[in-house]
């Protein structure tokens, strides 16, 4: 039976942290020490995202570890009598083909999507960082279009704030149309008095496995820009596919699979009592639809201990309105 690979069949999977800081703003580690501590870690690619300024770390590729250009915007301001902040990354497409955007002033919806639109413009990938930590409202990021990806993890927020997941916002993204894939990050800073004699780190907690041809910038992006890649705390997908109308995954042993789709209680899953679970399949007929026969689905696996990952969704149409 021939299969619909939702991740390439052919290629190679790199380890990558797409959300750094280093002393070039307000991380602990020099560029030169966080490739090092990614390196050892198991990653081959690293974003270097410093707050509201983008500097480039060409002299630290080699064959086995690639650096991706960017930079993390923040726009804040009062919204009425609530203090509202909208934090995006900027991952640049083509080294030497960009424009650096400024923080813009002030802070309304227009402003915002007037950056992301800059920021396209601009030569950059747009990712819609954080929303759980930030405390974002479905009415601050649903009028919003443009964005690459959304942090459904962010590491660093929940090691110090416990609200790093923001798996409910992108879903709700999702249900509202919005066409946009699936990260987890670090958005480490690597703060040693945070966790004192106690030990911890904010690195390593969140990381997205792309799978490209090649470990090239172009490839890279390129592979970025085709959805090839999944993001996860730990557990590891091998395939994930769809097979005479089921959608399939292969992965690491977990103990819950579960699928995601438009409508809240419509989820199927498969559970067991411990980490025993390396596939699972679903009937994309069954799915549940909007009024204009839009859907999608996606798979989320999980551990007995709670560690996620996450694939990227497919998007179909029906051609009547589900009937419930």
């Amino acid at each position: 039976m021939a299969k619909t690979y939702l991740l390439p069949k052919e290629g190679t999977f790199y380890k990558a942290n797409l959300h750094s800081h280093t002393t070039v703003s307000d991380g602990n580690f020099t560029p030169e020490e966080a490739k090092e501590k990614y390196r050892a870690a198991g990653y081959s690619i690293l974003a270097f995202t410093d707050h509201r300024v983008i500097e480039e770390h060409g002299e630290l590729n080699d064959p086995d570890f690639l650096t991706l250009i960017g930079y993390e915007m923040d726009i804040t301001g009062w919204d009425g009598n609530v203090l509202k902040t909208h934090h995006m990354n900027a991952i640049v497409r083509e080294p030497g083909n960009y424009r650096f955007v400024p923080n813009p002033e002030g802070y309304s919806t227009e402003i915002i999507q007037n950056t992301i639109d800059e920021l396209n413009d601009s030569g950059f990938l747009v990712i819609h960082n954080h929303p759980d930590w930030s405390s974002q409202e479905p009415s601050d990021y649903l009028p919003l279009n443009g964005f690459f990806a959304m942090e459904a993890y962010n590491n660093i927020s929940h090691v110090h704030n416990g609200d790093g997941f923001s798996i409910a916002a992108y879903d709700t993204a999702l249900r509202h149309g919005k066409k946009l894939y699936c990260l987890a990050t670090d958005d480490n800073h690597d703060e040693p008095n945070t966790f004192g004699e106690h030990g911890g780190t904010d690195s390593f907690g969140g990381f997205t496995m792309i799978k490209a041809e090649k470990l090239t910038y172009g490839a890279v992006i390129e592979a970025l820009l085709s959805g090839s890649f999944y993001s996860s705390m730990g557990p590891k997908i091998y395939n994930y596919y769809i097979e005479d109308g089921r959608l399939c995954v292969d992965c690491d042993p977990v103990s819950c699979i579960y699928l995601k789709s438009v409508r809240p209680g419509s989820s199927a899953a498969c559970f067991a009592f411990s980490d025993s679970l390396t596939h699972a399949e679903f009937d994309l007929s069954s799915l549940p639809c909007n009024k204009d026969g839009s859907t999608y689905a996606r798979i989320d696996i999980v551990t007995h201990d709670g560690k996620f990952a996450f694939t990227n969704p497919i998007f179909l149409v029906r051609d009547s309105e589900e009937d419930w």
